[in-house]
């Protein structure tokens, strides 16, 4: 009987010992494509297939998958939506919501990916540097994207922003060389900085009513882009924010914006530009469109500042309108084909150098009731 009794309490020793044991397994074993290593702990790196992958909680008392990194040679990746794994030593099927930062980066063998309506994130520098990348399907359940996510992706042609999402991210599509289009949903409010800078390639893009806000340098370089309509909403523009647009033909800028910046600098391509009425400042705002011939400047601009229309070589006659109080240096400087100009009775602030280098300008009029200058 004792013998028996011995038995049994050893042999469930044992199994307590086993059970143990198990625990202890290294959860970055690779396992075969299906199921994952046991005993993964919560942010632990385990391996389903090709991917690495930790859990982490999601939820109120939930937990979901969090892809580290693809490790597969696929150029067509459909990424799954879910992963049976071994998580509290339990058999479990969980979501996978978050695609990791760097997850796909440089992997200059993916050409297509779709991302599961499971996702609600993508990190940073995702998909960064994925050269071959042609198609990518985007989710309306992302609702946020990390900055670099799909920059120097040179092989994609069209994105579409799902209407999840409320921002384009910061360096997002950065020198995306051959994107064409982008479809922007009614839901986008602001495009971060550096967005979409330098895809020379990018022919057109419709802003949504509704957008507030464009970042610095967000479409700086899109020698392709054809025009730029800017919607009333818009009140926001980041410094050079379509610098070196130089295919651009048309500009209308939206009754949204007071202040223009250096955001139309080297916008070669334009050839006249009417300032809404909204606008009661420009600085260094077209430097620089040396085919620009003519422009109209709104009652409502009190200032023009510093190089505003520096180099505009083709400017033959501007008309500055009685509101406006400041000139500031170098305003009109370089403009080869200006003759002549009048000051209004407002101006009380001209630096003569707001006229320099323009080589055939012979007369600068003062209105005769301008008790702070007289013509030159």
């Amino acid at each position: 009987m004792k013998s028996k009794l011995l038995r049994r309490i050893l042999s469930v020793s044992l199994a307590a010992a086993m059970m143990a044991g198990v625990g202890a397994v290294s959860a970055n074993v690779a396992v075969s494509p299906g199921f994952s290593a046991w005993a993964v702990g919560v942010g632990e790196n385990a391996s389903f297939g090709d991917y690495t992958y930790y859990v982490t909680p999601y939820g109120e008392d939930s937990y979901a998958i969090s892809i580290v990194k693809y490790n597969g040679t696929d150029t067509n990746v459909v990424i799954p939506s879910s992963m049976k794994v071994s998580f509290n030593q339990l058999a479990q099927t969980l979501p996978v919501v978050y695609i990791d930062s760097k997850a796909f980066q440089d992997n200059t063998g993916l050409e297509t990916v779709v991302i599961p309506n499971s996702v609600v994130s993508v990190g940073s520098y995702a998909f960064a540097g994925c050269s071959a990348l042609n198609d990518v399907t985007i989710p309306n359940s992302v609702r946020d994207m990390g900055e670099y996510c799909f920059s120097e992706c040179n092989s994609l042609e069209s994105v579409t922003i799902p209407n999840s999402m409320n921002y384009v991210p910061a360096h997002g599509f950065f020198k995306c060389e051959n994107l064409k289009t982008v479809e922007l949903p009614s839901t986008i409010k602001s495009i971060n900085a550096w967005a979409f800078m330098y895809c020379s390639s990018l022919e057109n893009i419709e802003f949504p009513e509704g957008l507030t806000g464009i970042g610095y340098f967000t479409f700086c370089g899109c020698t392709a882009l054809e025009s730029i309509d800017l919607p009333d909403s818009v009140t926001i523009l980041g410094g050079s924010a379509f610098q070196q647009c130089t295919g651009a033909k048309t500009l209308k800028i939206g009754t949204g914006i007071t202040k223009i910046g250096n955001d139309f600098g080297s916008c070669t391509g334009l050839t006249s530009v009417t300032i809404p009425s909204s606008v009661t400042e420009l600085d260094n705002a077209f430097a620089g469109c040396s085919k620009l011939e003519s422009v109209t400047i709104p009652t409502s601009v009190t200032k023009i500042g510093g190089n505003s229309f520096s180099g505009c070589k083709e400017l033959a006659a501007v008309k500055i309108p009685n509101s406006v109080k400041t000139i500031e240096g170098g305003a009109f400087s370089y403009c080869d084909a200006l003759t002549s100009v009048t000051l209004p009775i407002s101006v009380t602030s001209y630096d003569p150098g707001a006229f320099y280098f323009c080589k055939n300008l012979t007369a600068i009029n003062v209105n005769a009731n301008n008790r702070n200058y007289q013509g030159f």
